[in-house]
């Protein structure tokens, strides 16, 4: 997989920087050893590598504390789950803690309303994704959702 990045890279001009690759959490508990590497590979390239679904997998303290990642993305079912003092509000802000003591970057998936982004910015977890942004659209339809000014 490596060179196969390293080639479309290349072909296609972009640079590493711009590029984030997921992994999900349960790959992590596969083979760690050729994933780790792999991983430094792609970050020697530039590209920043995001671990996907956290809280779904099994993977250790251990294990994330060995891969080589810059964005951990708390699973969905986290944030829809969140309600004031409720078991997955405190998962949520324990995964938040846990990627910055990791010196993550962390990305809260599947926000649908504005009082999950409430929620989460109390929380300290600077940012998100989800339908409340934005629905899967079209490659030419990229630009006008770009050029719009919406904040939440």
């Amino acid at each position: 997989m490596v060179e196969e990045v390293r080639s479309a890279l290349k072909a296609t001009g972009l640079e590493g920087s711009n590029l984030m690759l997921e992994i999900t959490e349960s790959v992590l508990m596969e083979d760690r050893q050729p994933i780790i590497r792999d991983l430094d590979a792609l970050r020697a390239l530039g590209v920043r590598i995001a671990i996907d679904d956290f809280g779904t997998g099994y993977a250790s303290l251990d294990h994330l504390r060995e891969m080589p990642a810059d964005i951990l993305k708390i699973d969905r079912s986290f944030v829809a789950g969140m309600a004031a003092n409720s078991p997955d509000s405190a998962l949520v802000a324990a995964a938040i803690a846990m990627g910055r003591a990791l010196e993550m970057e962390v990305i809260a998936e599947g926000i649908e309303t504005s009082e999950q982004v409430a929620d989460l910015r109390e929380l300290g977890c600077p940012l998100g994704q989800g339908y409340l942004f934005a629905r899967p659209l079209p490659p030419e339809e990229l630009d006008g959702l770009l050029e719009t000014d919406a904040r939440f």
